[in-house]
């Protein structure tokens, strides 16, 4: 994968997204090569959280959605993650640890689960306006139980 061609492509959909993102109500996103950060807050909670879109790849494959900690933002994963009740939740194995996904087409996560290898999605399907549409709908899904899943 060629990380000139994933920063071109992440260019090209960067104002769709912004606007996209701008119009969900979700906080001012911040881009640092592939890797694009998201200030979010579930309905009905005060707490922060910050959505982490891995875009490594984009030219080939879908973004990684995980979560950081606010605090400390190169610490992802579960315990950053926020618990909606209701949400269709599972994991997979990647890069050497259990990454919670939401299991809805449109991020890596739910693409490379063993019962969803077989599906063929276009890339329309993860651009990043899509996928900033699907993380505001998880935020959404349910009632706000807690940080961590």
């Amino acid at each position: 994968m060629d990380d000139a061609l994933a920063n071109a492509l992440i260019d090209r959909d960067w104002a769709p997204f912004l606007e996209q993102v701008r119009r969900l109500g979700l906080g001012e996103p911040a881009r640092q090569g592939t890797r694009i950060d998201i200030p979010a807050r579930p309905p009905g909670t005060e707490e922060s959280y910050l959505a982490v879109l891995l875009c490594d790849g984009y030219d080939a494959q879908a973004p990684v959605l995980d979560f950081a900690d606010p605090a400390a933002p190169p610490a992802l994963g579960a315990a950053h993650w926020p618990r909606i009740e209701g949400a269709p939740m599972n994991s997979v194995a990647w890069d050497g640890r259990q990454l919670p996904i939401i299991c809805t087409p449109g991020t890596r996560g739910y693409h490379l689960h063993p019962s969803h290898l077989a599906e063929q999605h276009p890339r329309e399907r993860w651009r990043l306006p899509v996928v900033a549409a699907l993380l505001s709908r998880f935020l959404r899904m349910g009632p706000y139980r807690g940080r961590g899943v």
